[in-house]
């Protein structure tokens, strides 16, 4: 997985926040937008090709205001 890819992905609102990870990021005061950020500005950090529910990575990105997030990106295919 590639970052530039990811950022493109994202620009195109061409991703989706599962549940879970929005209620944890609710239960962390994490804004939705801030991940969008943090996606933006981010980099893989940790790459995981054979994860058992398809390949993921980890992004760590700023925020606009400089807050640090972490963002676990997943493939996704079908519908």
């Amino acid at each position: 997985m590639k970052m530039q890819w990811i950022k493109e992905q994202v620009e195109k609102g061409n991703y989706q926040l599962k549940l879970h990870a929005v209620e944890r990021a609710s239960i962390r005061g994490i804004d939705p937008l801030e991940v969008k950020e943090a996606l933006l500005n981010g980099e893989i950090i940790e790459d995981y090709p054979e994860d058992k529910r398809g390949h993921s990575c980890l992004v760590c990105g700023k925020t606009r205001i400089g807050r640090d997030i972490h963002v676990l990106c997943a493939m996704w295919y079908g519908l």
